[in-house]
């Protein structure tokens, strides 16, 4: 499990202001570019930059071999100039996205590894190539990443922990995703858990109840939670889709899958005091946090 702080990539903690994250991934780009929402991609990267987002990189950005193809290509004997072609073909698909993905470089809070990405001759992966073009730390298969907003008053600092992992597994209802994370919640402590891999947009709000002792005073506080699958960009059903010059549907429609809805989750922090008469003056300082699908 790796960690990536704000304050690392940034040199400074954040101000204490409403922060825009928007997670990304699943994008399957493939050498059939009418399955994929490129458009729909575009405006959510626009969204952003109006909004001075950061991004965390959820995996799947391209569609080249999923894991049991890589074995597969691991134990074969190809040409070199069989392997050379294979990695032309991840390098266009992977040029084609750092252009769109260019405006946000710096603003990556981390890239996570998924399941569909492309081993080049040179060792590097799909998802480092990513990594190192966007300036991100590269979270492999799941890491925490930290927010630190800092407040107005002197030597006071309110942070924010974020879990994230690309997922696995399936389950055709909607709330499968989320029972996951769930299960998640047990086991790992955070403000904000994230999962890609299920192509679902969808989120829910949990809180936890905990005691708040003082010198004089015990209140007993509400910490919220988010719980989201991170969305996807990849078209289930293709009118008139082909496969080798006959009809033929994408996975989704093979695996009889239910159509879902495309793009990504919005997370908005909105740094806040609290105030508390008990307390005195000024109250304490709190995040705010609100999902937008």
């Amino acid at each position: 499990m790796e960690f990536a702080n704000v304050e690392q990539l940034t040199k400074k903690p954040l101000p204490f202001k409403e922060t825009l994250i928007i997670p990304i991934g699943d994008i399957q780009l493939q050498s059939n570019r009418d399955t994929v929402d490129v458009d729909r991609l575009k405006k959510v990267i626009d969204f952003g930059i109006e909004h001075d987002a950061y991004y965390i990189g959820m995996g799947d950005f391209i569609d080249m071999e999923s894991p049991s193809n890589r074995q597969f290509l691991r134990g074969s004997t190809l040409y070199d100039s069989a392997l050379d072609a294979l990695d032309a073909s991840a390098e266009e698909l992977e040029d084609e996205l750092k252009e769109i993905f260019k405006p946000t470089i710096g603003r990556w809070l981390g890239l996570l590894e998924g399941h569909h990405f492309h081993h080049h001759q040179d060792g590097t992966t799909t998802d480092l190539r990513f990594a190192q073009y966007l300036k991100a730390p590269f979270l492999g298969t799941c890491g925490y990443i930290g927010l630190t907003f800092k407040t107005p008053a002197k030597h006071v600092n309110k942070q924010i922990s974020i879990w994230a992992h690309h997922g696995r597994g399936g389950g055709k209802l909607m709330s499968s995703s989320l029972n996951q994370l769930e299960h998640v919640v047990r086991g790992f402590d955070a403000d904000v858990y994230l999962i890609g891999h299920h192509h679902k947009a969808n989120a829910a709000k949990p809180a936890r109840i905990y005691p708040s002792f003082g010198p004089k005073h015990s209140l007993i506080r509400t910490r919220e939670l988010i719980l989201a699958t991170t969305g996807s960009f990849l078209k289930g059903y293709l009118q008139d889709s082909q496969h080798g010059g006959r009809a033929g549907g994408l996975y989704p429609e093979r695996g009889m899958m239910n159509p879902l809805t495309l793009g990504a989750v919005k997370i908005w922090l909105r740094p806040r005091y609290r105030q508390e008469k008990k307390w005195g003056r000024g109250g304490t300082p709190t995040i705010e946090m609100s999902v937008e699908i």
